[in-house]
């Protein structure tokens, strides 16, 4: 569907929780809510995992040694911080991201089922 896998697992989850079942025939069952807990909780994990990337990419633009590899900034930001060093600003990252995620999927997900509504789902 080219989807966001964690999003989809997110709202199942949810719709499973609510006594619900995703199956395609009712796309509006899972509330606003719900998708924006999901569309959250999906930027949240995945932030988990690529914002240490970010911090060391914008590192490397500002750095004043000309460290110009990824590996051996990951190893000066270690030694420098330690975890703390590679998730430094990750909250502020995170209250700033996480909204503009939320209004993303959720807007996709009322357009579509609203275009479902309207013209249907076309067989393949």
């Amino acid at each position: 569907d080219g989807k966001n896998p964690l999003y989809e697992r997110f709202k199942k989850e949810l719709a499973s929780r609510q006594g619900l079942q995703l199956d395609g025939k009712n796309p509006d069952q899972l509330g606003v809510v719900s998708l924006v807990i999901s569309a959250a909780g999906s930027k949240i994990a995945a932030s988990l995992f690529t914002y240490p990337n970010e911090v060391v990419r914008t590192r490397i633009m500002l750095d004043k040694h000309k460290r110009q590899e990824m590996i051996p900034m990951y190893i000066h930001l270690w030694r420098e911080a330690g975890l703390a060093g590679l998730y430094r600003a990750f909250f502020t990252n995170i209250v700033r991201v996480v909204p503009s995620s939320a209004v993303t999927f959720v807007s996709y997900e009322l357009v579509h089922n609203w275009l479902l509504m309207i013209y249907g789902k076309r067989k393949k």
